[in-house]
């Protein structure tokens, strides 16, 4: 199973997502330049971990399929069906093994969807998980709902990162301004790298660190270096 490092937070006005960039599988490096971290519409974000995909079908190919609700008028469907539908192709991949297949998708995923509301404007987040080998996703669960301010999560290889999580988590300031935000994330992840290949994680890094932010006026996306060496 893959490995990774997402950190989510809210701040002014927006929702920040962080991740590293690193794929590899049983110790080998597959790829630099992992993208962790899914713009779903100029409304909805979304970032997971665990089990990746089939070899010729991967979670990134299910979000760039991924094809956004509108209501009968063309407008953007609310959060709810937003979050609803971002569930539904979830479940394309990992219903296509045979249910015969056991371990066919082992391990489970954890996906983070951040939202705004068109009619309302609220930023909201939910968790949707699935267990071990089981071939659809459970309900999506309320993280964050709209209206709270303060919000930070990690979700991924998180076993040897203890400490640096319970640092960060420390350190957050809840309302603090986008750049600010952006900074803090970015930092998370860069800093999480050099930590994990130390306790001998040598599968978190990757050549960047890529950061979404969504807020009310849409998604807006950058590149940072890890400054970890990827090959």
């Amino acid at each position: 199973m893959p490995v990774t490092l997402i950190v989510c937070l809210r701040a002014q006005g927006c929702v920040v997502f962080a991740a590293d960039s690193l794929t590899s599988v049983n110790g080998r490096v597959e790829n630099c330049e992992t993208i962790k971290v899914h713009k779903l519409s100029d409304r909805g974000v979304a970032a997971g971990c665990g089990w990746a995909g089939r070899k010729l079908r991967k979670w990134q190919a299910v979000f760039e399929e991924f094809a956004p609700p509108v209501g009968a008028d063309g407008t953007p469907a609310s959060s709810g069906a937003l979050i609803g539908a971002l569930r539904t192709s979830l479940d394309s991949l990992v219903g296509l093994p045979a249910r015969n297949e056991i371990g066919a998708c082992r391990g489970g995923n954890t996906f983070l969807a951040a939202t705004v509301d068109p009619a309302s404007g609220d930023l909201s987040i939910d968790r949707i998980a699935r267990r071990n080998d089981d071939r659809e996703f459970d309900q999506p669960v309320p993280e964050s709902p709209a209206g709270q301010s303060h919000y930070i999560e990690f979700i991924g290889d998180t076993d040897s990162l203890q400490a640096h999580i319970a640092g960060v988590k420390a350190g957050y300031a809840a309302g603090m301004p986008e750049a600010a935000a952006v900074a803090y994330a970015t930092d998370a992840i860069k800093n999480a790298i050099p930590i994990a290949q130390n306790a001998g994680v040598q599968s978190i890094g990757g050549d960047f660190v890529r950061v979404l932010v969504l807020s009310s006026s849409g998604v807006s996306e950058a590149h940072h270096s890890s400054g970890a060496p990827c090959s």
